[in-house]
């Protein structure tokens, strides 16, 4: 009696589905460190801009809200939309006024202009970052892996009645 050399429909239905369900569980952690690997990288470019801040603060006595008062390299292909805002091909970055225009809590905000990553910002006159999520539930879980945190430090209600909780590390 001769054999069949090949597969069975069944025996390829199987092999498709188990694929499928490997790729349904791993499609999801993928997402998730791509957003974290977009978020992490604008750390050290929020952390020469609070350095050149505060190298400013201490020249000026005060924080600057324009860019180029400030003694800082740009990654190549920045636009200036103002002088207060800078893009590039994929994220924005922009120099805020503290609270009720109080400028010893300035910030400078950067966030990622593609997909659902959160927020990065970086007070000049404080040591850590906040990752601020709210924009998904995909946000909330890289802020909370990103500090470590499961509870969020501080929360603010953005345009729309939309609540941004944000999480502190250093």
């Amino acid at each position: 009696m001769q054999k069949s050399l090949g597969f069975t429909l069944i025996e390829l239905l199987v092999v498709v589905l188990i694929i499928g369900i490997l790729a349904a569980v791993a499609l999801p952690k993928y997402e998730q460190a791509v957003l974290k690997t977009r978020s992490m990288r604008l750390l050290p470019l929020l952390r020469s801009i609070s350095d050149a801040e505060n190298i400013f603060y201490m020249a000026n006595g005060h924080y600057t809200l324009r860019f180029s008062d400030l003694d800082i390299d740009m990654p190549k292909g920045a636009s200036s939309d103002t002088d207060t805002t800078v893009t590039y091909k994929d994220f924005t970055c922009l120099l805020r006024e503290g609270v009720s225009g109080v400028s010893s809590s300035a910030s400078a905000y950067c966030h990622d202009n593609r997909g659902n990553a959160p927020w990065m910002e970086k007070y000049f006159a404080r040591n850590d970052f906040i990752c601020w999520g709210g924009r998904s539930d995909l946000a909330m879980q890289i802020c909370k892996s990103i500090s470590g945190k499961t509870t969020p430090d501080a929360s603010t209600t953005g345009s729309g009645g939309v609540v941004t909780t944000g999480f502190s590390f250093q």
